[in-house]
């Protein structure tokens, strides 16, 4: 093929004939669902001709099951605009001499240095070599094949082609490889910080679908870990979407029976006894493994072409997950028994004024409910919550006949009974952990006064600790409307009378406001942890 074998230029019927066939055979694998991007070629060239010979030459041509698309330009500048366009060109057919004897030389170092592709293969064509010497042109300039026009067959064109994309493919499946092995690195260092299982998971799931580059459907599902018997563990009935994305995303919480077709249940089930992902018409399952919760999968469909580098990474990835999972799981454990024992300990003192665990229980779901309307962040609204159980830890050191007198105290008494504060601020305040150490600040706060009438240190406005301001309302709130050793509970409108009073004397005025305004919130908690029931609960879990 040369570009003056007249015989073999395409008339302009013949050329449009060619364009629709190419166009018609694309939108037939699109419409079938079987669509495989095609490699782009650009042919650089400022002679039709060459460019009609070179898409007769080609018109069949198959690299990977995906045909050719071909971008077409007519001089360097021509060529700039559409690589700017197609960033994702596979190889470039460049003629040297166009609208200047040295423009095709004057596009590779545009391509290579200010675009920085080192990616798209250049094939250089030239019919004038006396412009172009070979052995200048290969040593200065960053191209992969150089060929004579009157020495390029349709035969070596073809066989160069093939040996531009072969290259472009390997450096292409490296690059990617390079870059999801970076995203497995940093997925990995970003998931393990997380403790949330909720969060976990998500995190878990966009991992997977950002090292396999994908943005598809997917989700992720969850073995019971509750399985004892052989016949339940082949149930997939059992599996059940915890997160999922896509179409799966209003799928949580259901059965994967009521949402997968047979043969995705088929294969789920048996990448459960596998320790390699398994895949089958688009859809890939990945195993991860648990502790308590069972093993999970990942399961991803719609996904044609995924290359074996890429299934070893996510399964390197899955391996890592896998180790995270039960961390998380472990920290949930250890996570638990401290507010447990948070919560047990914070019940003492009530037990030993003849109060009720509920109070405490109460007294904490206020706080968490008042610094939220606040506008703390979850995760410091979850702590103060988690803390405001200790609140009167100090009247563990409190007298019985002191603390469950029916009168009224003395003022020696009163001193006493007043120490609480002081005494457990001092049991708390060595401790390193988030909880206790707000747990401190609440034991020494919550008897402040926002007029500053209140004990140990008489503070006043926000030198009293937000943490013990809130907690100086829900206490009061809970205590007027409960019976009480030394009296009756109060009338809620008699309550709502003696905060309003007051408002900017003993609490915050801010914070009165938050109470006032959502009165109905207060009221749930309050009737769901009445003194005459027991709820039956894990003291603040972290799936509440």
């Amino acid at each position: 093929m040369t570009e003056s074998s007249g015989d073999d230029v395409a008339t302009p019927e013949e050329r449009d004939e060619l364009i629709f066939a190419q166009d018609e055979v694309q939108q037939e694998l699109v419409e079938s669902g079987q669509h495989n991007p095609p490699w782009k070629v650009l042919i650089v060239d400022d002679e039709r001709g060459v460019h009609d010979v070179t898409l007769l030459a080609l018109r069949d041509f198959r690299f990977h099951q995906r045909r050719l698309e071909f971008l077409h330009a007519y001089s360097a500048a021509d060529a700039r605009a559409l690589l700017d366009e197609h960033s994702d060109t596979a190889v470039i057919l460049l003629d040297v001499v166009m609208e200047a004897d040295d423009a095709g030389l004057a596009l590779v170092s545009h391509i290579r240095e200010q675009l920085g592709n080192r990616f798209v293969r250049i094939i250089l064509r030239t019919g004038q070599p006396g412009q172009a010497p070979e052995a200048r042109v290969v040593e200065q300039y960053d191209i992969n094949d150089y060929k004579e026009k009157t020495e390029l067959t349709a035969q070596k064109l073809t066989t160069s082609l093939y040996a531009a994309l072969r290259s472009y493919h390997d450096i292409i499946s490296l690059e990617q490889n390079r870059r999801g092995l970076a995203r497995v690195v940093a997925s990995t260092a970003s998931i393990i910080q997380i403790r949330d299982l909720d969060h976990f998971l998500s995190g878990l799931l966009m991992q997977v679908v950002s090292v396999l580059g994908l943005d598809q459907d997917a989700f992720i599902g969850v073995v019971s870990g509750f399985i004892a018997g052989p016949p339940c563990a082949a149930d997939e009935s059992l599996l059940r979407i915890l997160v999922g994305v896509g179409s799966f995303e209003a799928k949580q919480g259901q059965c994967v029976d009521q949402v997968l077709e047979p043969e995705d249940l088929t294969l789920l089930r048996r990448s459960l006894q596998s320790d390699h992902p398994l895949h089958q018409d688009g859809s890939y399952v990945f195993r991860f493994d648990g502790c308590k919760q069972g093993n999970g999968v990942v399961f991803v469909t719609g996904c044609d072409g995924i290359g074996s580098s890429a299934l070893n990474l996510v399964k390197l990835f899955c391996s890592s997950a896998s180790v995270a999972y039960e961390n998380v799981n472990l920290y949930h454990e250890i996570e638990d028994t401290q507010r447990e024992i948070v919560f047990m300990l914070g019940t003492v003192a009530e037990f030993r004024s003849r109060e009720t665990g509920n109070h405490v229980r109460r007294v904490a779901e206020y706080v968490g409910l008042l610094a939220h309307h606040w506008g703390l962040e979850p995760t410091e609204v979850e702590q103060v919550k988690l803390a405001a159980p200790l609140h009167d830890i100090g009247k563990i050191a409190i007298p019985d006949q002191i603390l469950n007198k029916p009168g009224r105290l003395t003022p020696e008494e009163f001193e006493i009974m007043k120490s609480h504060a002081r005494i457990g601020y001092e049991m708390l305040k060595g401790s390193s952990r988030p909880i206790l150490k707000s747990a401190a600040i609440i034991a020494r706060d919550h008897q402040e006064k926002w007029d500053g009438s209140g004990y140990p240190a008489g503070a006043s406005g926000e030198t009293i600790h937000l943490y013990g301001r809130l907690t100086a309302v829900a206490d009061v709130f809970d205590a007027l409307g409960s019976d009480r050793c030394y009296k009756q509970a109060w009338p809620l409108e008699q309550i709502i009378d003696y905060f309003s009073e007051q408002r900017s004397r003993h609490f915050d005025p801010r914070i009165t406001d938050i109470l006032l305004q959502n009165l109905d919130e207060f009221l749930v908690i309050r009737e769901r942890y009445r003194d005459d029931v027991n709820p039956a609960y894990t003291p603040f879990s972290h799936t509440e």
